[in-house]
């Protein structure tokens, strides 16, 4: 976790994670160890380990799952995937900008166009 001194622990652990999520080291779908495992492995407090993971489940890395553990999401990008990603996303921001549309205008078209690309549910039986 060097070079991130200026950041909070839980946020520190947590930009540590996302890298080893988004370079494939912990791969798409694996299991996570508990929050405990992981505050012992690391020697940190179990609340702020819950708070970093907080914080990737909202970056939607991972999926915790009631009962079951906690999961390296299937739809992560890796590294190069998601450079790409934030680098077209910053370029609609600046259009979007210019144009005159707001952050939640952003969001509202964003999400109309990516629907269009979602792949069709797979229907059961």
């Amino acid at each position: 976790m060097e070079g991130r001194e200026h950041l909070h622990l839980h946020e520190r652990l947590a930009q540590s994670m996302r890298d080893a999520i988004l370079s494939g080291r912990f791969v798409k779908g694996s299991w996570l160890p508990s929050i405990e495992a992981i505050a012992e492995g690391f020697k940190m407090n179990p609340l702020t380990v819950g708070r970093a993971l907080a914080t990737l489940e909202e970056q939607r890395l991972i999926v915790r799952k009631q009962g079951s553990g906690t999961y390296v999401s299937r739809t992560t990008f890796n590294a190069a995937e998601m450079r790409a990603a934030e680098k077209l996303a910053a370029a609609a921001a600046d259009v979007n900008r210019r144009e005159g549309l707001d952050a939640m205008q952003m969001r509202t078209v964003f999400n109309e166009v990516t629907r269009q690309y979602e792949r069709p549910k797979k229907k059961k039986g």
